[in-house]
């Protein structure tokens, strides 16, 4: 998988009812409603097995992907459950390169022009802006940016790998 050029995201939060597909499609709801204040319309991928092939993780899009109106895949997520607890991380593809991208899979990546536009005419920081106010009035939260401590990393550092699944459709 190549993830550069990407804005991604996490989510950590507990007792959010329903289904795994039905809290994955709770949880996304501040993406869609972000990235409509912004003119760009998601909805969820269409479930299919055709990913497992492709090394190109953006080249196809699955029930538990964002997709823009022509089948563009904009948001791949994925979620890990712990007793109550559940962390929902995902990549947004905003500036990928080009030539990096065709040096690792042999072919060109087609960026949607909105996309390009979105990000020369806003900036990262007024797309991630939109993002944080949907998320703060979805989630009713006040967020905040803040380092992490120097504990945090050092337990980071030392924990084990955490095996992220895709929610079952």
């Amino acid at each position: 998988m190549l993830h550069q050029g990407d804005l991604t995201y996490a989510l950590v939060t507990s007792g959010v009812n329903g289904s795994r597909r039905e809290v994955y499609e709770q949880l996304c709801q501040f993406l869609i409603e972000g990235w409509k204040t912004l003119g760009v319309e998601l909805s969820f991928g269409v479930a299919g097995r055709g990913y497992v092939k492709n090394p190109n993780c953006f080249g196809t899009a699955t029930a538990a992907d964002l997709v823009m109106a022509d089948g563009c895949k904009l948001i791949g997520s994925a979620q890990v459950y712990k007793e109550d607890c559940v962390l929902q991380h995902g990549s947004i593809r905003l500036n990928p390169d080009n030539d990096l991208f065709e040096a690792v899979f042999g072919e060109r990546i087609t960026q949607p022009k909105i996309l390009s536009d979105l990000s020369s005419i806003k900036g990262i920081s007024q797309i991630e802006d939109f993002l944080t106010i949907a998320a703060e009035s979805r989630f009713n939260a006040e967020l905040s940016v803040k380092s992490m401590t120097a504990v945090e990393v050092e337990n980071a550092m030392r924990s084990q790998p955490i095996r992220l699944a895709q929610p079952s459709t």
